[in-house]
């Protein structure tokens, strides 16, 4: 199981600015103003960034979009609403988090933040909602931390134990065949 140790050396091996409010979490920030935060919360890692409100009654192309991006372009996480937020979240088990799967879930989402709020700016700004990253990274900073944690709870609570893989069984006569021809010399 990874401990925030791990997290923490993941975080310095990626030389990328972050804070630390609260032992388990982290807020990352990127040059683009944008906040992502992340928790530990074993068995799970969360990954989350705030982007714009969005209302109720939003425009249906705004999901529309949302809905092919999660499709098509999402390298690592998905978008949703959450308390009446656009948010990017992405969740891993820690148990067998390794450095390359931390980093990919940190660019993809950092990268999805930066290049998708341009493409969803047209139907966040007939929803009336902030368009400008950098102020929505503003607008996010407060409640960001305390609602990570709600959904990780939330994720936690639904996670179900990961079980041991089995050991596949050896393809018959491989094995006699490989032992065959190393006596051979091939």
């Amino acid at each position: 199981m990874k401990t925030n140790s791990d997290i923490e050396r993941y975080l310095l091996d990626m030389g990328i600015n972050y804070g630390s409010p609260r032992d388990g979490i982290w807020v990352v920030h990127d040059d683009n103003g944008t906040n992502l935060v992340v928790m530990h919360a074993p068995p799970v890692t969360v990954f989350r960034v705030k982007l714009a409100p969005v209302a109720v009654d939003t425009n249906p192309d705004l999901y529309k979009s949302l809905l092919e991006l999660n499709a098509s372009q999402m390298v690592a996480g998905a978008y949703g609403i959450e308390n009446g937020n656009l948010v990017i979240t992405d969740t891993l088990q820690s148990e067998n988090l390794d450095h390359n799967e931390f980093r990919e879930s940190v660019e993809g989402t950092l990268l999805a933040a930066g290049t998708h709020f341009q493409l969803l700016a047209k139907s966040l700004r007939q929803n009336g909602a902030i368009v400008d990253p950098a102020k929505a990274a503003a607008a996010a900073r407060p409640a960001t931390v305390r609602t990570v944690k709600k959904a990780a709870v939330k994720v936690v609570k639904r996670a179900k134990p990961v079980k041991a893989a089995r050991a596949k069984k050896p393809v018959r006569g491989v094995a006699k065949k490989s032992a065959k021809s190393a006596k051979k010399g091939r």
